[in-house]
């Protein structure tokens, strides 16, 4: 089996310094939510949050990555797509995964995932992924695709999707801005679950593709 090298992507920006010893969301007020209750999500964190969660598991199974993102700035979209471009000019094994969570209005909920229009193998990894997810929390609701081609995936013109040259796939887990999702997105434990569902399906695709 040939390792696939997964560019990892958590979108959106993180923690950064506010210039007096403290800390703050390099993404506000956009990505972010309070609830009634005090509690604050912050999409960015909660998405290196997961992702750092991925690498340390990729690490114990010694599989390979490359972080487009090493950085708690929300850099540029164009910027992190060249990036992954250009890590595929020289290693066609490889696969993008964008990492994110999701808002609408208190009343939205669930999981979806999205690939760039048309029919691509990004198709085939985002249905492996999504089954993973659907494993993993049989319980939630999975917002899929209502279309007659039998993809789970839905399909969207996101940058990151049709700018980069390889497999690339977007999940959007939960939403931030809905209460019972926000309890779930800040528990490490949920977190840790999101991130094994991830690599085992990682898993899945380079032992088929």
């Amino acid at each position: 089996m040939e390792r696939i090298t997964w560019l990892l992507d958590p979108g959106h920006g993180g923690m950064i310094s506010d210039g007096q010893n403290g800390l703050k969301y390099a993404t506000a007020p956009a990505k972010m939510f309070t609830h009634p209750d005090g509690l604050v999500i912050y999409e960015g964190v909660f998405n290196r949050q997961v992702i750092q969660f991925v690498k340390d598991i990729m690490k114990g199974k010694g599989m390979k990555y490359y972080d487009v993102v090493d950085s708690e700035y929300d850099i540029p979209l164009s910027e992190r797509v060249t990036k992954a471009n250009t890590f595929f000019s020289k290693d066609k094994r490889c696969g993008y995964f964008s990492m994110h969570g999701n808002a609408a209005n208190s009343q939205a909920h669930g999981i979806e995932i999205f690939t760039s229009k048309g029919e691509t193998q990004s198709d085939k990894y985002a249905t492996v992924i999504m089954e993973s997810i659907m494993r993993k929390f049989p319980d939630e609701k999975f917002r899929l695709d209502t279309w007659s081609d039998g993809d789970i995936d839905k399909e969207a013109n996101y940058y990151v999707l049709r700018k980069t040259n390889m497999p690339a796939v977007l999940l959007e887990m939960w939403f931030f801005d809905n209460f019972k999702d926000a309890m779930k997105m800040n528990d490490p434990a949920m977190r840790r679950a999101v991130a094994e569902a991830i690599v085992e399906a990682f898993e899945e695709i380079e032992k088929q593709f």
